[in-house]
């Protein structure tokens, strides 16, 4: 028997590969916008992001939600982003 953990779940696709979070700095590229613009709102709540611990000091980013989010802004402003 494997030790290695099963990183797949019973409601996954079999071809389907859990999405690695990025740093602070490289969310803050893919928004363009500053890495202290992007902690602030990750914060507030303002766009997707999750803690790493109790003291909010970290957080990780998900380009697919940061994606979908920027897509709904882009929507509800009735333009893109420049």
């Amino acid at each position: 028997m494997s030790t290695q953990p099963n990183w797949i779940t019973a409601h996954e696709p079999l071809n389907s590969a859990r999405e690695v979070p990025v740093s602070q700095e490289y969310a803050a590229r893919f928004l363009n916008m500053h890495p202290k613009t992007v902690l602030r709102k990750a914060r507030q709540g303002s766009v997707p992001a999750h803690p790493i611990g109790t003291d909010r000091k970290r957080w990780h980013f998900y380009l697919s939600e940061l994606d979908d989010w920027l897509r709904s802004q882009a929507i509800t402003t009735g333009h893109a982003r420049s």
